[in-house]
């Protein structure tokens, strides 16, 4: 449904406006581009995390690789915990 009012084919409905304003954090005027957009500020932890991250994609497709799978079995580990629990 997004994919359909980036086109600009159409407008959202004021409700649909609202919804879409409300789940992203932002005013509807934002939304819309009326105003300029708050830069949001991100905690500590997210800033850390995304220089992590950008470190990652400096190394070699082996240790990329390598880093992810030992990411993604933690991650798995919790989704088994989380429904197991």
């Amino acid at each position: 449904m997004i994919a359909y009012y980036e086109k600009r084919d159409a407008l959202p409905p004021g409700h649909v406006l609202s919804a879409l304003a409300d789940a992203l954090a932002i005013t509807v005027d934002e939304l819309v581009g009326n105003t300029p957009a708050k830069p949001t500020r991100k905690s500590t932890s997210s800033r850390r995390l995304q220089r992590r991250l950008q470190q990652l994609e400096k190394l070699p497709l082996k240790d990329r690789k390598a880093v992810l799978a030992i990411i993604d079995t933690y991650l798995e580990r919790n989704r088994l915990l989380q429904r197991a629990g």
